[in-house]
């Protein structure tokens, strides 16, 4: 008698199908990761063609550090971005200073055509980097250091470790040591949360997707990004890589870091020197109730600051929002002539 077969198909259950169907989803999905990060890659090489470096690539500490100098004279003005910039967003004030002086514009870590680091960017590291640089490029001293917020931070350290290579200093609506005290605790909600956004469009721009979208059309609804950039073709495109978004998560970190900022409280006092320290005018810039509070508590902490030379005044720039490099560029000019004024 003929045996029949045992082995009969049985039809694939709905635990089967819907399994089979998430593992097809993970692969496409996969593919569509992977193409992102292609395009990514051939989008910064083009980037990279098409925009290249304006001025000097130095090695500093086993990266690429990019500086940009003009004019001549002594001291070397050295310009410091804040958080988010580089070197272009002096565009406007670069030649009002340089038909007299010797100015240099350069780019933190992970931001403009300098390299990433892969470390904390405390304010101690990115002191260091511009020591190193400046040492690597031959930039000799003395030097006046202006620095935009997020970079006050360090150029308190750099300047107290280097008081005697120094001209001076302008510090524009610096971030200092006080701002974690002063702040609501709504406020700081906001920074920390802020954090975690950087470092997931970090991620996202990795796969294009960033790129895609067009920065520029983020920019209403992502108040890190800036709506009036110096030149927003270079911008626009730069903030697109995924580097801009991890040193910005970087700084964004380290200005809520406590050791951080314990750090600059006990290592940045100002030497007694040229300075001037300039703030931003809220009250014209319709600033918020909560925001208005925040500043007049930023400007006694910015006082004191000045107060520790026997050199500093404390100004504020009239009709400016935080952005006074943007804002009051002539302000920046001034102060900036008014340090050099009493070096000379």
């Amino acid at each position: 008698m003929e045996m029949q077969s045992t082995n009969s198909k049985k039809p694939v259950g709905c635990l089967g199908k819907g399994t089979l169907f998430l593992a097809g989803l993970l692969i496409v999905l996969a593919l569509l990761v992977f193409a992102g990060v292609v395009y990514e890659v051939n989008a910064e090489t083009a980037d990279s063609a098409q925009y290249p470096a304006p001025g000097r690539l130095v090695e500093v500490n086993g990266r690429m550090m990019h500086i940009q100098c003009s004019g001549s004279g002594s001291p070397t003005i050295i310009l410091d971005a804040g958080q988010g910039g580089w070197s272009t967003d002096w565009t406007n004030i670069i030649p009002e200073l340089n038909n007299n002086n010797r100015v240099c514009a350069y780019d933190r870590a992970g931001y403009g055509w300098s390299d990433s680091a892969e470390d904390a960017r405390s304010p101690q590291d990115a002191a260091g980097d511009l020591a190193a640089l400046l040492a690597a490029a031959q930039i000799e001293p003395p030097y006046l250091l202006v620095g935009f917020s997020h970079a006050g931070l360090a150029n308190r350290l750099f300047v107290a470790r280097h008081s005697d290579d120094m001209a001076g200093m302008v510090l524009i609506d610096p971030a200092t040591e006080f701002d974690n005290e002063i702040m609501s605790p709504e406020l700081m909600q906001q920074q920390q949360t802020a954090v975690g956004m950087f470092k997931g469009f970090a991620f996202l721009a990795k796969t294009g997707l960033l790129r895609l979208m067009g920065p520029q059309n983020m920019a209403g609804k992502a108040p890190f990004i800036g709506t009036e950039p110096a030149d927003p073709d270079i911008y626009y495109t730069f903030i697109a890589d995924p580097q801009w978004w991890a040193a910005s998560a970087q700084e964004f970190e380290s200005g809520l870091n406590e050791e951080h900022m314990t750090m600059v409280r006990e290592q940045g006092a100002i030497p007694d020197m040229p300075l001037v320290i300039i703030g931003s005018d809220v009250l014209d810039a319709g600033g918020s109730v909560t925001m208005e509070k925040l500043q007049a508590a930023r400007y006694e902490k910015l006082q004191t600051l000045a107060a520790q030379s026997t050199q500093g005044e404390f100004i504020i720039a009239a009709d400016s929002s935080h952005n006074i490099i943007h804002d009051r560029s002539d302000v920046v000019v001034e102060a900036v002539e008014t340090v050099l004024a009493a070096d000379r």
